[in-house]
Formats: structure tokens, sequence, C-alpha cells
């Protein structure tokens, strides 16, 4: 998870990661990352963010 976090600090506030956390996500199926990360599937989790940090949006 610290992985995650310290992935989402550079593009959001740490009010703003716990949203983004916790809320289902259109890019993640509906899914909270939280959730994925919990089942094991961070992976998915950065690569929406890797997508973040290049301007990808899906």
């Amino acid at each position: 998870m610290s992985a995650v976090v310290a992935r989402l600090a550079e593009f959001f506030t740490p009010q703003e990661i716990r949203i983004w956390l916790f809320a289902k996500h259109p890019l993640l199926n509906g899914a909270r990352a939280t959730d994925l990360i919990d089942a094991g599937e961070a992976h998915r989790v950065l690569e929406v963010i890797e997508s973040l940090s290049e301007g990808v949006y899906v």
C-alpha cells in the first residue's frame, strides 16, 4: 500500500489520496483501490496511476 500512496502523492493531497483509494474507480472497473490492494492486485492500481503520470485516460 505504501508504494501506491507514495505514487499518488505525486498527484494528490493526502485528503484526495484517501478519497481515491476508497472510492469506486471507473478505471478499475468500479472496484475500490483498497480492495484490489488487499486482494494482492496492487499492480492493477499502479498501472492506473502510471496512466495518470503519462496523461493517458482510458
